[in-house]
């Protein structure tokens, strides 16, 4: 009850909240340094941070924030019926021996999860990313949304949208032809290329200006250099990447591609053939080959998204119109990787993200790295595909079923059914801090537990109820 009255001052508060402490990571400077340009507001400090913080003496452009979350379940099919089955199974299997001596043999076979998608990649891709434009066309037409431009309007779906009936895309594919030598040899147009393109024109329109898509993660897979088979697949030689998408839209809307880091455990199946019993027809699972993470993206591929407009967010933070935004991909939010990352650039403590977002298939919010009552997103793929805010904000409207109704007739192929039916969530626009320069509410609650300011330490603390203290 204390808590939530904090968090309710404090969001009433915010604006006065982030002006009386934009001076504490630099108690040297009078306070008008908050009106100045924040690049240049703590002399002295990290080069990387005034890079990061790019406000340019002026409040910017966007003011509010609002999600539209697109819950759709992206776990490989029959996953929900194996852990079930494994379930019961554990259950029975205290009974064994007794069973077996009246002579009942315990015999089970669990249906085993497979991944959902076409056998032709680029068909795969492409019919996933309709099925996209169908639940961002519905949101447009159909959400209760601010028309404001000076509200940002935040459509994101779930970790995993895109990977293939493989579990994974060629990941040669991330960056055109990899035998070319030159720019202009770069003729060849590959799945993830495509896909980007794709991605690209449909947002550009002018009437997206005031939207930021983040359009899930895409998982790709590739042979080590040198490895001894050039086949992706199967091989333990792999080399495996999952990176989200990022656009804010419009003719000159920003574009990014940011990695994920850890691999969880359940990112991929343990299987080595596909659902219809091809030998090549699934990836390996990095984590049974001893790999903890996923590749960084190389700088040959980094240099050809760059050549597409694309930046990447290798730091887990971007900046659009102003704004410093935090997003992370499941696991990598639970290891408080973008706190390290802040850290790292001298961002914490005394600072934060203006907006923290967090696409997963497994997840909840375990953290935040905003002023109470700031924007906090998440959308998830996982068992009720959750869809999440920070301030604990009921939904605006009643869900809004997602796709059309030409869509259940090939939605299967590429996606199970097992867990929620598509739908939209959205929510009421969240106020956005005038600056990055303010006490994240994760050090807040550090001080109040008197918990070292360490997110694994916060959650190591017996008695917190820890999920509820920072998600509702």
């Amino acid at each position: 009850m204390v808590l939530t009255f904090v968090r309710m001052i404090s969001a009433l508060a915010l604006g006065a909240l982030v002006i009386s402490e934009a001076s504490e990571p630099c108690a040297s400077h009078s306070a008008s340094a908050a009106e100045a340009d924040v690049a240049h507001a703590c002399d002295g400090q990290d080069g990387d941070v005034s890079a990061m913080l790019q406000i340019h003496g002026k409040s910017p452009a966007l003011t509010k924030a609002q999600m539209i979350g697109f819950s759709i379940y992206t776990f490989p099919d029959n996953t929900l019926r194996h852990d079930a089955a494994m379930k019961a199974l554990s259950k029975v299997a205290q009974y064994a021996e007794e069973l077996e001596s009246v002579g009942i043999n315990l015999s089970f076979t669990a249906p085993q999860g497979f991944y959902a998608g076409l056998a032709d990649p680029d068909r795969d891709a492409a019919l996933r990313f309709e099925l996209m434009k169908d639940a961002v066309e519905t949101a447009r037409a159909k959400a209760n949304y601010d028309p404001s431009p000076s509200t940002l309007k935040v459509f994101m779906a779930p970790e995993f949208f895109f990977r293939g009936s493989r579990g994974a895309y060629d990941a040669n594919t991330l960056y055109g032809c990899p035998e070319a030598t030159s720019k202009s040899k770069r003729t060849c147009k590959a799945t993830i290329q495509i896909l980007l393109e794709k991605m690209k024109g449909f947002v550009s329109e002018e009437r997206w200006s005031d939207w930021l898509f983040v359009f899930g993660t895409i998982v790709a897979a590739e042979p080590r250099p040198g490895a001894s088979s050039t086949h992706a697949a199967i091989t333990s030689e792999s080399l495996f990447y999952n990176v989200a998408p990022v656009f804010r839209g419009g003719p000159g809307g920003e574009r990014f591609v940011l990695p994920k880091t850890y691999i969880s455990g359940i990112d991929f199946l343990n299987c080595l053939r596909g659902h219809d019993g091809s030998p090549d027809g699934c990836v390996n699972n990095p984590r049974q080959l001893g790999d903890p993470e996923y590749t960084a993206i190389p700088a040959v591929a980094q240099s050809y998204l760059s050549d597409m407009g694309f930046q990447t967010a290798t730091d887990n933070m971007f900046t659009v119109q102003g704004v410093l935004f935090g997003l992370e991909i499941c696991l990598d939010h639970f290891q408080a990787v973008l706190h390290t990352n802040m850290e790292k650039k001298g961002l914490l403590p005394g600072g934060g993200v203006q907006v923290h977002l967090i696409t997963s298939a497994g997840m909840s919010i375990t953290y935040g790295l905003t002023p109470f009552g700031a924007p906090e997103f998440l959308q998830d793929g996982g068992e009720g595909a959750r869809s999440q805010i920070g301030t604990g904000q009921p939904l605006l409207q009643p869900e809004i079923p997602a796709l059309s109704k030409d869509w259940p007739r090939n939605f299967t192929d590429i996606f199970s059914l097992e867990s929620v039916k598509p739908s939209l969530r959205v929510f009421s626009p969240v106020p956005i801090p005038a600056s990055p320069r303010f006490s994240p509410w994760v050090d807040r609650l550090c001080a109040e537990v008197a918990s070292p300011c360490v997110v694994t330490k916060l959650r190591e603390h017996k008695g917190l109820p820890v999920q509820k203290l920072f998600s509702s």
